[in-house]
């Protein structure tokens, strides 16, 4: 079930409404301690989180993940590429299919592993502009 709602009130000020009034301390200390730099401050059942300016430093840590996760994507990539791979060689010697066979179906994989792998470069070179000059 839903906790809380949150919405942008303005470019600089973050809105959450908390629909258990039990849990505006928790979420409260939650959103203090998320090591975002954030202080947010209790009004009733909401709070309010000034959202401070991005910091050279800060957008150079957002890069930093979002070159992580690059990572990660291509490292499964390259995992399910493996299975793939593993799955034609059992199929040699299958009546029917050929070694030819066996290779085009390699190829279509190898190729379709470098797409994805371009397209994940291609998303991540936008996104990291993105963060580093806003």
């Amino acid at each position: 079930s839903n906790v809380v709602q949150a919405s942008l009130q303005s470019a600089k000020l973050l809105h959450v409404s908390v629909f258990d009034p039990s849990l505006i301390a928790d979420v409260e200390k939650a959103i203090r301690n998320s090591g975002m730099n954030l202080n947010p401050t209790v009004d009733g059942s909401t709070i309010k989180v000034p959202v401070p300016k991005t910091t050279k430093e800060s957008r150079e840590e957002v890069a930093k993940v979002a070159r992580e996760a690059r990572e990660t994507t291509k490292r499964s990539i390259l995992a399910v590429r493996g299975d793939a791979v593993k799955v034609i060689k059992n199929c040699k010697g299958e009546p029917g299919i050929s070694e030819d066979d066996l290779f085009g179906a390699q190829e279509e994989v190898d190729k379709e592993v470098e797409k994805m792998n371009s397209k994940i470069q291609e998303m991540f070179q936008k996104r990291e502009k993105d963060i580093l000059e806003n």
